[in-house]
């Protein structure tokens, strides 16, 4: 249920068919489209089918996972918080992705987006986005402190303050060289002072129901960060009583 990817039809191909299938070839560089400078859609209006960029990447939605990419957009559009609750399996990490990538690829938001997710996810995480949203830059920020350094050295800002002997600094945002962010729940706690400069687009927090005591330290650090919408994925937001699903929605 993850999301398939479309069958090549036989036939005589036309040019535009040709420039489709040299497109789709992991083989050969991609063409890109920067963002437009303004919105050019309705985030009010619901695709009534699959949008021209998830097209182009060769995969398809299911139709569920389309309604709840609509959702997702109405729910920004409207600055409202969300929890998407699907259950495990149903591809909550696609509908996500794609979420962000439709701002991105109309206009409506060019990030940074944060991701946080637990360590063994976010190589599927990447993967994901390698798929469903190709022309983000997204770069991957774990591993231990003298490569963390060189992430902020080289990957993360124009700006030489990310990175001084070695310790994470302030960052501006405007000086950003990435889209999307990809990092666990413990290095937004440590790199907080880096981390917790950037003004965020969207905050993705997979596996949510970490967040259920708001006692721990990973929801006191979050309060701290600067971000502009809040989006939770959890197939379980409801464990054990009423307070754990209140603190997901505070």
């Amino acid at each position: 249920f993850e999301g398939t990817r479309k069958k090549k039809g036989k036939g005589k191909k036309t040019k535009a068919r040709e420039i489709a299938d040299e497109e789709l070839d992991p083989r050969l560089p991609r063409r890109y489209t920067p963002p437009p400078d303004k919105p050019i859609t309705d985030l009010k209006k619901k695709y009534d089918k699959q949008p021209d960029f998830i097209e182009q990447t060769g995969m398809m939605l299911h139709p569920y996972q389309l309604e709840g990419l609509n959702w997702l957009r109405y729910s920004w559009g409207q600055g409202t918080d969300t929890i998407l609750a699907d259950e495990m399996g149903l591809g909550k990490t696609i509908q996500t992705i794609t979420f962000l990538y439709s701002l991105y690829k109309e206009g409506h938001c060019k990030g940074p987006f944060l991701v946080s997710a637990p360590l063994s996810t976010i190589i599927n995480w990447e993967r994901e986005f390698e798929t469903w949203a190709p022309d983000f830059y997204c770069i991957t920020y774990v591993g231990d402190k003298d490569s963390r350094a060189v992430i902020r050295e080289h990957e993360l800002s124009f700006d030489e303050s990310a990175n001084r002997g070695g310790r994470a600094g302030r960052m501006r945002t405007n000086n950003l060289k990435f889209h999307v962010l990809l990092t666990s729940y413990e290095l937004i706690s440590i790199d907080v002072t880096c981390l917790g400069s950037i003004e965020w687009a969207v905050l993705v927090v997979d596996e949510a129901h970490r967040l259920k005591s708001n006692q721990s330290k990973f929801f006191r650090i979050l309060a701290s960060y600067n971000i502009a919408y809040k989006l939770l994925l959890t197939g379980t937001p409801l464990q054990n009583n009423l307070e754990e699903l209140f603190h997901l929605l505070n």
